[in-house]
């Protein structure tokens, strides 16, 4: 999953310039329709999933998205680009994992490759519905689910392809995906399901598919207000924790703050340090059920960076846990397997309310598996 939102931050934040050269015959917007034929394989990121190991996937997308082609787009972002909605469904093709219904939000970034053919790059941020939860939680069984423990599930894709003009109005295009499944922690089990695809579809433009050329010019607008600035805030999640009765789970909550500091460095970016505690109520009740004692709360420091997208903010950040106590947890419940390590990392999306107040949700990822999902609201101090 952090790759995914990885690659989907940079294909956001392509560098910016650019100038209009001829625009007479310029669509600026226009609704373009997809539809594309999805065949998979299943990723086993970690030996607890090892049972899902050969299954194929096949699967089907529909969008409906917004073309952007005015000169404004492009002398932001640097690329003309497609944003919407897109709705998917795909068979997993083993009763382990069942089957999946997505929808999301996406934004792709288009490169003109001369005058009939376009480089694609695309991040999606949804939900999905996947029919075959794990029921019995701490099942060991060859046949048990690991992949993920609810109904409801995160869905983000990374997409990375070309496309082809056959007429006006119709492309097709060709390439390949990164999907992936998981509740970051919010009902365990959650290993997640990462299946690459390759994927074969058609656009339909409702009026041309012809993009226009624009001459380069470097923005330096950015320089204009770079001051540097300062955040605190609050965040809380909900996880599971372990009652220690059979595979019995219960929601606990999860609340933490954070400070951080913030210094432009483009039009789109921005480097980020600060720092962040929280207490995790879902470890606290697995630590008891296993008469582990010590602390659930952790210290930790941060360093990353955000993409600015209008109002919205996709962030990115390394962190280290300068305090936590989870050697006994790791040896008695999870027994060493994929033991909660020093360093992680985290991937947002925010919301500019005003110019001192965000809110948004964070994505908490270890190694190998997600931790939890937050809600946070933050205040500019300076």
């Amino acid at each position: 999953m952090r790759l995914l939102l990885l690659l989907a931050a940079i294909v956001i934040s392509m560098p910016i310039t650019n100038a209009q050269s001829d625009t007479s015959l310029l669509i600026q917007n226009q609704s373009v329709y997809s539809f594309s034929l999805h065949a998979a394989t299943i990723l086993v990121h970690t030996k607890q999933v090892e049972n899902t190991r050969g299954a194929r996937p096949k699967g089907a997308a529909f969008e409906w998205s917004s073309l952007h082609t005015g000169y404004n787009t492009y002398k932001k972002w640097g690329f003309l680009s497609r944003n919407g909605l897109l709705v998917s469904y795909f068979d997993f093709n083993t009763p382990i994992l069942g089957k999946a219904y997505d929808a999301g939000y996406f934004i792709e970034p288009i490169f003109k490759l001369g005058n009939k053919a376009e480089l694609r790059l695309k991040g999606t941020l949804g939900i999905g519905y996947l029919t075959n939860p794990n029921v019995n939680r701490r099942d060991s069984t060859a046949t048990a689910n690991f992949n993920y423990g609810s109904n409801l599930n995160a869905y983000l894709q990374v997409y990375v392809g070309a496309s082809l003009h056959f007429t006006q109005h119709i492309s097709g295009y060709i390439g390949g995906n990164f999907n992936h499944n998981s509740n970051a922690g919010f009902a365990l089990p959650n290993r997640g399901i990462n299946y690459p695809s390759l994927s074969i579809g058609i656009l339909y433009h409702t009026k041309n598919n012809s993009l226009p050329t624009y001459k380069r010019v470097k923005d330096y607008s950015w320089k204009k207000n770079n001051a540097k600035q300062y955040y605190v805030g609050v965040f809380n999640a909900f996880k599971d924790g372990w009652t220690g009765v059979g595979s019995k789970y219960k929601k606990q909550l999860l609340i933490g703050g954070t400070a951080f500091a913030i210094k432009r460095v483009s039009n789109v970016n921005a480097l980020t340090a600060g720092v962040e505690a929280y207490y995790d109520g879902g470890l606290a009740l697995t630590k008891r059920s296993t008469n582990d004692n010590t602390s659930s709360f952790f210290a930790s420091v941060l360093i990353g960076n955000e993409f600015y997208l209008s109002k919205f903010i996709l962030s990115q950040q390394l962190g280290y846990h300068v305090y936590k106590n989870t050697d006994t947890y790791n040896e008695v419940y999870l027994s060493n397997i994929n033991a909660i390590r020093k360093l992680y990392q985290r991937y947002g999306i925010a919301y500019q309310l005003t110019p001192k107040y965000r809110i948004g949700f964070n994505f908490f990822a270890r190694v190998d598996f997600a931790d939890f999902f937050d809600f946070r609201l933050l205040y500019r101090i300076k």
